[in-house]
């Protein structure tokens, strides 16, 4: 089971932000090295500890985008 930074459950196709940078994308893949969970994320295609993301809504993700209008 792979969770985020608030112990919820995170699966492929979920929306993911990037606390770090404020990335928001979806997750694409999961895999596990050196004892980490690692979730790959679909832009900008790199992976980030999944303890370092938070799951977002698609309402959040509209709050998101309204921010940057």
């Amino acid at each position: 089971m792979v969770v985020d930074i608030r112990g919820y459950d995170i699966e492929v196709g979920s929306l993911i932000r990037y606390g770090a940078t404020g990335t928001v994308s979806k997750v694409v893949d999961f895999k596990e090295e050196d004892n980490q969970n690692w979730v790959k994320l679909e832009e900008p295609g790199l992976w980030y500890r999944a303890d370092s993301l938070e799951i977002i809504s698609e309402d959040d993700l509209n709050e998101f985008e309204s921010d940057f209008d």
